[in-house]
């Protein structure tokens, strides 16, 4: 498991946890049927509160993508690769959605913001081929 949360970003903490779990889902770092980690572990590797992890952990819950196990922990749902998939949409779209908003304000045009969006996207080619390092493929 390899991602951090950000203490400074305007999104709160539980949010993130939430996002990167999801993340998690659809590189492969958590089949269906999985165990997450415990509230405790997560919230010992990302250094905040357990109660933080364990809103995250409702919140994953109540979305579907995972499971509680009374007495064995969290577990990604049967169908979680899915929502995964369905929720990483959303929360792309209301990223780009912000980001392309703040670009209309910034006064750029369509060409100018397609052109930035061209150019960072041949830039992170290569990052395809590390998220399917870490998938193992």
């Amino acid at each position: 498991m390899a991602f951090t949360i950000n203490p400074d970003d305007h999104e709160p903490i539980f949010s993130q946890i939430v996002n990167e779990v999801v993340f998690g889902i659809l590189r492969g770092v958590w089949r269906e049927g999985e165990q997450i980690p415990s509230r405790r572990e997560m919230a010992e590797r990302l250094r905040v509160n357990p109660n933080t992890v364990l809103a995250a952990y409702r919140q994953l819950e109540s979305l579907g993508v995972a499971e509680v196990r009374r007495g064995l922990g969290l577990f990604v749902s049967e169908g979680g690769v899915e929502k995964s998939k369905k929720l990483t949409a959303q929360i792309l779209k209301k990223r780009f959605g912000d980001l392309l908003a703040l670009a209309r304000r910034a006064g750029l045009t369509d060409e100018e913001i397609s052109a930035m969006l061209n150019e960072l996207a041949g830039k992170s080619a290569g990052g395809a081929s590390n998220i399917r390092r870490e998938r193992g493929e």
